[in-house]
């Protein structure tokens, strides 16, 4: 693990000090903005699905969405606001639902894709470890949530036998060739953006963590 000397709120710092590359600069409030939506609550839960969902089947969200890709070098991909939008209903009509994790299980199945453990954990270091480090080749969905607030923040990874790939919604995706580094990283990262906020104190203190697979 690096040695710190940076505060946590620099994201651009924490990120290099685990060796993440960003791939796909995003971010779901400007996007959903172009889009001409406001959406209460934001689509972090949608945008983190349809990430999986593409990933699993060598495809990338940034494709059918748009946004900024970084490879050897910026590229813009137009926005799509036809599909941004698909997504954004999609979140709406989870809403709809007496039992939102349901619903969402559901729309897994119907991708061919397969939920093989749902984990909740707190936000310790050797929690998160453990439990992410029990997929291999497969794909965490990663909710942070609290019993103290009524919100909830949904993210996305890869988890390969060596490297991984994360998904923010308001951040954007980022590769690490190590997924120990990847580990460490989002320990600190949702430690301090989602527990500590340098904005407001979010308040949440666990995950829940499903383990997709194709």
């Amino acid at each position: 693990m690096p040695n710190r000397a940076f505060p946590l709120d620099n994201f651009g710092q924490l990120l290099r000090a685990h060796n993440g590359v960003r791939t796909f600069d995003f971010n779901q409030t400007i996007a959903t903005r172009q889009a001409g939506a406001v959406p209460s609550g934001g689509i972090c839960l949608s945008l983190s699905c349809h990430w999986i969902k593409y990933h699993a089947f060598d495809d990338s969200l940034v494709n059918h969405i748009g946004g900024v890709r970084d490879n050897n070098g910026r590229t813009l991909l137009a926005f799509n606001q036809q599909e941004y939008r698909r997504v954004i209903r999609w979140q709406q009509s989870i809403r709809l639902f007496p039992d939102w994790e349901m619903a969402y299980r559901a729309w897994v199945r119907n991708n061919r894709l397969h939920i093989r453990s749902d984990r909740k954990t707190d936000m310790g270091l050797a929690a998160v470890r453990n439990e992410l480090s029990r997929i291999r080749d497969g794909y965490a969905l990663i909710i942070i949530e609290s019993q103290n607030v009524s919100y909830s923040h949904a993210v996305a990874a890869y988890i390969g036998t060596q490297d991984a790939c994360f998904f923010e919604p308001n951040y954007g995706e980022y590769w690490f060739s190590h997924r120990s580094d990847f580990f460490d990283f989002f320990h600190f990262f949702s430690n301090f953006f989602y527990r500590r906020s340098h904005r407001q104190n979010l308040g949440l203190d666990s995950y829940n963590v499903a383990g997709i697979y194709r």
